[in-house]
């Protein structure tokens, strides 16, 4: 019996030890879109299988997926994962006389859980950063462009954003067939971006103008909340071959503060020279009230295993509709539906292989109630493979996912503003494991 209770004090000194790391090493600033569904996945696991966990949940990113699987999740454990988004590029078709490259610096998404039994169920502590996305770009054209009254030009973009996500997740079999689960997470959010824009003419547009610039800056930060519940269906028991998993999302903003300022300098032929341009300052346009919503979505989830070693998932998510005034304006995002597949084989005690294939469709704007506004848009459509390697006390992973880009950007010209299409690609790298105790 001493034996024993030395041993339990042990274990809960090191589960402490390693709970308290965690802590202390998260979180680290990354850039985010909280509208994206699937910009970065929870885990290596997930990474490796398209982010397609809604009805398999029975490792630690079931706090985020589907908070019932945490009910049958392997033993007291931590769980931690990066991601690292590289060679992302996104090209502005046919811009300024020819494509325009916007290229995201590297940038490291960090995921962590922690579970332990707390009554029935277990209990689960998890930061994550869900998504990214960080651009930075200049470029100057100083020869005219064929085709073109355009004489010079030069473009300058930077943009970045911060997000940090913290949360709790519990989960319980309740009966022999359904086990439920809940998780509560606080978001929050920094963001920053500036742009530049100047072109000159050689012949006057419709406003007389031969010169236009525009300058942008736009800094905000967002506190909020996302609440998550689940469950989890075992038709033929919680050793059957089939699951069902169910999970509801919603999150809102608890507060939001931002500031916009824009600035626009339009030239004129100077009356003694017309070869010389001269402006005039428009004044500035400072909006100090902005806001957003995160859309409400439901995810359905199956899972197969036709053979034992073998997992078959496919989840759908459904994203719905949301409005709301920004900066003056009325926004609404369509409802939009997002899908996912993956399988994996676990080939050996100690070895399993995994692939997947995913949509991450942004809930886009259907309209904006003015022309002056107009949001950037962008779906993803990728791959993903990934491995684990499994020891007594421990497993390591690693996943590549790759995805192509597409959709719409806004850009000024001229004194107004061009909607051009956007191609783009992304690759990233997962690396992560599990301790267990």
């Amino acid at each position: 019996m001493p034996g024993n209770a030395s041993a339990a004090k042990m274990r809960a000194m090191r589960r402490f030890l390693v709970t308290l790391g965690f802590l202390l090493a998260f979180p680290l600033p990354v850039r985010g879109d909280e509208y994206h569904y699937n910009d970065v996945f929870m885990g290596p696991r997930a990474s490796g299988l398209g982010g397609t966990m809604i009805g398999i949940a029975d490792d630690p990113s079931a706090a985020w997926y589907n908070p019932a699987g945490l009910a049958h999740a392997e033993r007291e454990m931590v769980s931690l994962s990066t991601t690292a988004l590289l060679g992302k590029v996104l090209t502005l078709e046919g811009y300024l006389g020819g494509d325009l490259d916007l290229e995201s610096a590297a940038a490291f998404s960090p995921a962590s859980v922690t579970t332990w039994p707390l009554l029935a169920g277990r209990f689960a502590f998890m930061g994550v950063t869900p998504s990214q996305d960080a651009y930075r770009v200049n470029r100057v054209i100083d020869q005219p462009v064929p085709d073109s009254h355009l004489l010079e030009a030069s473009i300058s973009r930077e943009r970045s954003d911060s997000t940090y996500q913290v949360g709790v997740a519990y989960g319980q079999e309740i009966g022999r067939d359904i086990d439920l689960g809940v998780a509560l997470c606080y978001v929050y959010r920094s963001y920053r971006e500036h742009r530049s824009d100047f072109q000159h003419f050689s012949v006057a547009d419709s406003q007389g103008n031969v010169a236009f610039e525009h300058t942008f800056d736009e800094k905000g930060i967002s506190h909020g909340a996302i609440l998550v519940a689940g469950l989890l269906f075992h038709p033929g028991g919680h050793d059957g071959p089939f699951r069902l998993g169910l999970t509801a999302r919603t999150g809102a903003n608890v507060s939001n503060s931002a500031f916009l300022r824009q600035t626009t300098f339009r030239g004129k032929p100077a009356a003694d020279d017309p070869e010389r341009v001269v402006y005039d300052r428009v004044p500035n346009d400072d909006l100090k009230k902005a806001d957003s919503k995160i859309p409400p979505t439901l995810g359905l989830g199956l899972a197969w295993r036709p053979l034992p070693g073998w997992t078959i998932a496919v989840d759908g998510m459904l994203h719905g509709f949301v409005e709301y005034e920004s900066y003056g304006y009325t926004v609404s995002k369509l409802s939009t539906f997002n899908g996912s597949f993956g399988t994996e084989v676990r080939l050996t005690e100690d070895f399993a292989a995994r692939l997947g294939a995913f949509t991450n469709r942004t809930s886009a704007t259907r309209d904006v109630k003015s022309s002056d506004l107009r949001p950037d848009s962008w779906d993803q459509y990728g791959g993903t493979v990934g491995v684990t390697l499994f020891g007594k006390y421990h497993s390591l992973s690693a996943a590549l996912k790759y995805a192509r880009m597409t959709g719409k950007a806004t850009m000024p010209m001229g004194g107004d503003f061009e909607v051009i299409d956007v191609s783009g690609r992304e690759i990233g790298v997962v690396f992560g494991g599990s301790y267990y105790f």
